[in-house]
C-alpha cells in the first residue's frame, strides 16, 4: 500500500495533464541563500525568512564534503547502462520510470531498496541497487533536509516533543525517504515540457542541478529560478503546507530541453506512510499528517498519511492510480 499510494511529486511530474511550459522565456527569480548555523538554518534577516516561506524555495551552500559529481555521473549514465535502463518499475514510485508525456527519465529507490541487489526485480546476491558513494550522497542530502525541517518547527514554535508525530517521523530520520536521478535528453526534446507542473507532496525536498529549466509559480508568476553550480535548492511540499499554513509548498515545473542533456539528483523527504517499522515507540502506529493550531499548540485535524495521499491521487487523477484518468 505505501508504493501503490505513491510518492505524488513522481506522478505529477510524469503524468499529469497541467498546462505545458510556455515557449517565451520566464523573468529570472533569485532564490534567497541561507547558511548552516551550528546544525540549524539560519537566514540574514526576517525579510529573506518571508520571503522564502512565501516563495517555497530558498538555497543553501553545499557542504565541501558533499560529494555531488557521483550523483551528477550516475545520472548522466543510467539510461545507457543495461543494469539500470533494464531495471524495470519495482512499483508505482521505484525503479526505471519514463513517460508518453515528459521529457524527463527517472531512475529512483526508497531508501529500503539502496543497498539490495534486483535480478529480474527481485532480490537477489549481488552489489547494491546504488553504491555506497551514492547511499552516502544520499544521506548526506537526507540530513541537511532533516535540519531544514526542524529548524522550521523551531521557528513556528512547535514543541519538540510534538516534532515526530507532526512530520510522522521525518524529523527523526524515521520518515520515507527517496533518491531519484533525473535525465532530460534533448533526442526526446519534441515531449510538451521536460517534467509538468506540480507540488510535491512531502515535506522537504533537496535538489542538485547545475543548468536552467526548473521554474516555478511565485506570486501567481512562472518564474525562471537562477541556478548556480555548488548550491542546493530546498523547496516545501503539501504535507509542510498542510501543517504550517504560512509555509508554500510552491507548484513547478521544468521545461523542454533541446540544446543539450540536463540532469538532477533530488532527495524527497517524506512522512512515513503506513506502519512505522517494528519496535519503533511511538504514539502512533503508522503516519499521520496534521495541522499545527498554535492557539492551542496542539496537533490537530489528524489523518493517516495513507488517506491523505488516497484524497490527493483521486483529486488531481480520478480513481485511476495510473495517472491517466477514468
Amino acid at each position: 500500500m505505501k508504493y501503490m499510494i505513491g510518492l505524488f511529486a513522481f506522478c505529477a511530474a510524469i503524468c499529469s495533464p497541467f498546462k505545458v511550459a510556455s515557449e517565451e522565456s520566464a523573468p529570472i527569480y533569485h532564490m534567497v541563500t541561507v547558511s548552516m548555523v551550528n546544525g540549524e538554518v539560519a537566514f540574514e534577516s526576517d525579510d529573506d525568512f518571508r520571503e522564502a516561506m512565501k516563495a517555497g524555495f530558498f538555497r543553501i551552500k553545499a557542504p565541501e564534503e558533499l560529494d555531488l559529481e557521483s550523483g551528477r555521473t550516475f545520472a548522466k549514465t543510467f539510461t545507457s547502462n543495461p543494469r539500470y535502463n533494464q531495471f524495470g518499475v519495482l512499483d508505482v514510485v521505484n525503479g526505471y520510470l519514463h513517460s508518453e508525456v515528459a521529457q524527463t527519465v527517472r531512475f529512483t529507490l526508497e531508501r529500503d531498496h539502496w543497498n539490495k541487489c534486483y535480478v529480474n526485480l527481485r532480490e537477489a546476491e549481488g552489489p547494491p541497487n546504488y553504491s555506497p558513494e551514492l547511499q552516502k550522497l544520499g544521506s548526506q542530502m537526507n540530513e541537511i533536509g532533516i535540519q531544514v525541517i526542524r529548524s522550521i518547527l523551531k521557528w513556528h514554535e512547535l514543541p519538540e516533543n510534538l516534532w515526530f508525530d507532526a512530520t510522522a517521523g521525518a524529523s527523526h530520520d524515521k520518515g520515507s525517504l527517496f533518491l531519484l536521478f533525473n535525465c532530460y535528453d534533448p533526442k526526446l526534446g519534441t515531449k510538451p515540457f521536460g517534467v509538468g507542473a506540480h507540488k510535491d507532496w512531502g515535506l522537504v525536498s533537496i535538489l542538485d542541478v547545475t543548468d536552467p529549466g526548473l521554474e516555478a509559480k511565485i506570486d501567481g508568476e512562472w518564474r525562471s529560478l537562477y541556478i548556480e553550480d555548488g548550491y542546493l535548492i530546498v523547496n516545501f511540499g503539501y504535507v509542510m503546507e498542510k501543517l504550517l499554513p504560512g509555509v508554500s509548498a510552491c507548484e513547478h515545473r521544468v521545461t523542454t530541453q533541446k540544446e543539450k542533456m540536463r540532469t538532477s539528483t533530488v532527495v524527497f523527504i517524506d512522512p512515513r506512510v503506513g506502519p512505522y517499522s517494528n519496535g519503533l515507540e511511538t504514539h502512533y502506529k503508522e503516519g499521520y499528517v496534521f495541522d499545527w493550531d498554535p492557539i492551542g499548540k496542539t496537533l490537530i485535524n489528524g489523518e493517516t498519511t495513507t488517506s491523505f495521499f488516497e484524497k490527493l491521487s483521486v483529486m488531481l487523477y480520478g480513481k485511476d492510480q495510473s495517472g491517466k484518468g477514468n
